[in-house]
C-alpha cells in the first residue's frame, strides 16, 4: 500500500488542504517546494539504506515528494495564465503537454533501468544517488526557490492592484472616469517609486555606499527578501547577504524595517534642507 502512488496522491491531498485550510489568504507556493524536494531527497536515501527491508516506505516517501511537487507546477501554471493574461487553457495545456514528455521520457528510461537492476548490471542505490543529483541540479539551476518566491511575491503584487482598479471601477460612473481613475493611479505609484529611489540615492551618497550597495539598498527600501535580491540582481545570495550587511554597518541598523525608516526620514531631512536653502 505504501508504494501506492493513489495512497501517496490521497495522503499529500489532505496534507496540502490541511496547510491551505491553515494558511488561508497568506499560503505561499514556496512552502510546497520546500516540502516536496526535501521528501523525494529522503525517499532516495531511504532507498540507499532500506530498499531491501522497507522497499514500500521508500517509495511512499518518494510518491509523496512527487505529487508536492506535482501540485507546485499547477500552481505555478495559475500564476503564469494570471501574469501573461493568456487563454489558461493554452498555458495549462501547454503545461500539460511538456509534462506528459517528461513523464513519457521517465517511463522510457525506467524500461532500461529496470533491466540493468534486474541483470545485475546497475545498483538500485547507484540510481537513487543519481535522481538525488538531479534533484540537487533542479533545486539550484533549474527552478531555484528564489524563482518561486518571484512568481508568488508579483502575483500577489498584481492581485492587490487589481483589487485597487476594481474598487475605482466600482465607484466610478462611467468607463472614462474608471480609466482616468487608473491612470491617475499609476501616476501615484510611479511618483512613489521615484520618490523612494531618490531618497535611497540620497543616503547611498551620504553614508558612501559602493555602486552595487546603492542599487541593494533600493531593493531594500521596497520590501524585497533577500532571495529575491539574489535573483533580481543575478548575484548569489551569499554575495546578497555580505552586500546587506555592509550596508546595515554603514547605515548603523539592525534591521530591515530600520533601513526603511532611515532612508525615508533621510530624505525628507534632506527635502527640508534644500527647501530651506532656496528661501
Amino acid at each position: 500500500l505504501g508504494g501506492s502512488p493513489i495512497f501517496a496522491l490521497i495522503v499529500v491531498g489532505v496534507a496540502f488542504i490541511a496547510i491551505v485550510a491553515k494558511a488561508g489568504e497568506r499560503f505561499n507556493p514556496t512552502l510546497i517546494y520546500r516540502l516536496s524536494l526535501p521528501i523525494m531527497v529522503a525517499g532516495y536515501v531511504a532507498i540507499t539504506l532500506l530498499f531491501d527491508s522497507h522497499a514500500a516506505i521508500s517509495l511512499l516517501i518518494i510518491n509523496v515528494g512527487y505529487e508536492f511537487f506535482d501540485i507546485l507546477t499547477w500552481v505555478l501554471f495559475v500564476d503564469a495564465s494570471r501574469r501573461r493574461n493568456e487563454n489558461a487553457l493554452y498555458i495549462f495545456g501547454l503545461g500539460v503537454a511538456f509534462m506528459f514528455c517528461g513523464m513519457a521520457l521517465g517511463n522510457a528510461a525506467s524500461h532500461i533501468v529496470d533491466a540493468l537492476v534486474a541483470g545485475g548490471n546497475l545498483q538500485a542505490n547507484v540510481v537513487a544517488m543519481a535522481a538525488i543529483l538531479c534533484l540537487v541540479v533542479v533545486a539550484f539551476l533549474v527552478l531555484p526557490e528564489g524563482t518561486v518566491a518571484q512568481l508568488s511575491r508579483r502575483e500577489g503584487h498584481a492581485e492587490r492592484g487589481e483589487g485597487r482598479t476594481g474598487r475605482s471601477g466600482a465607484t466610478s460612473e462611467g468607463q472614462a472616469e474608471d480609466s482616468d481613475s487608473t491612470s491617475e493611479e499609476n501616476g501615484h505609484a510611479g511618483a512613489t517609486a521615484d520618490h523612494l529611489e531618490r531618497h535611497c540615492a540620497a543616503v547611498a551618497r551620504d553614508f558612501g555606499l559602493t555602486p552595487r550597495e546603492s542599487e541593494v539598498i533600493v531593493l531594500l527600501a521596497y520590501g524585497r527578501t533577500l532571495a529575491i535580491i539574489a535573483c533580481d540582481l543575478h548575484i548569489a545570495q551569499g554575495t546578497a547577504r555580505t552586500h546587506i550587511e555592509n550596508i546595515y554597518r554603514k547605515l548603523d541598523v539592525h534591521k530591515q524595517q530600520e533601513l526603511i525608516d532611515l532612508v525615508e526620514n533621510h530624505g525628507e531631512a534632506n527635502k527640508a534642507k534644500e527647501s530651506s536653502s532656496a528661501q
